[in-house]
């Protein structure tokens, strides 16, 4: 009897390790395994801000000209980078999409891009501006990278 019970214990200890391993696991792990093996790598957004007017400054006002700094990178190639720009509660808008130039800074080792978009001067205070990058390789041009800065009009 006192086997039975040391056996039950041991099988149950072992099942329950097993189950907390798979807890660990991601659902999308495997996807993303199959990916790089199949077709490549996905493109990293390292950093994606509001260069200008600085941060330190107050919010932009409607008609103000903001300068957007992106940093980004990946093993794989690169095709394209976009820009959307969504105003409010309005669907998004292609502002800029151009093929991908290699801009590599030495400083923060990624690639760099400047995108200037002047704030429309007829927005209400309030108005939220999402500035959206888009970076897409040529092996996954349906897994594109997004980030996205908002900016209040003041």
């Amino acid at each position: 009897m006192k086997k039975l019970k040391i056996i039950a214990s041991s099988l149950l200890l072992i099942f329950g390790m097993g189950s907390m391993y798979s807890c660990d696991v991601a659902p999308t792990d495997a996807l993303m395994e199959i990916i790089k093996e199949d077709l490549g790598f996905i493109p990293v957004i390292a950093n994606f801000t509001l260069a200008s007017p600085t941060a330190s400054a107050t919010a932009p006002t409607a008609g103000t000209n903001c300068t957007f700094d992106l940093r980004y990178w990946s093993e794989g190639e690169i095709d394209r980078v976009q820009f959307w720009v969504k105003l409010g509660t309005a669907d998004p808008v292609l502002v800029d999409d151009r093929p991908y130039a290699p801009a590599f800074s030495n400083i923060s080792k990624t690639d760099s891009l400047l995108i200037n978009y002047t704030i429309p001067a007829a927005l209400p205070v309030g108005t939220v501006v999402g500035m959206e990058a888009r970076v897409t390789n040529k092996n996954l041009p349906n897994f594109p990278v997004t980030r996205t800065v908002n900016v209040t009009v003041r």
